[in-house]
């Protein structure tokens, strides 16, 4: 317990531990690759090639989709 709240809490996510499922991004990752994501990154840090992730935004209780 103690070991995943330290990893939430490095990473800024509840689960930094992800599957690539699509070519997207071959060859750099192909599909099945398994990656880490940070999210205490600083826009302004950000830098070409680096590699992003884009969370699906939820729509608020009683919003449609």
């Amino acid at each position: 317990m103690i070991i995943w709240i330290g990893i939430q809490l490095t990473f800024g996510v509840i689960n930094p531990f992800y599957v690539v499922a699509s070519d997207s991004m071959v060859p750099k990752l192909e599909v099945g690759d398994f990656v880490v994501i940070n999210h205490n990154v600083i826009f302004d840090q950000l830098k070409v090639g680096n590699i992003i992730v884009f969370k699906e935004p939820v729509p608020d209780q009683g919003q449609e989709p």
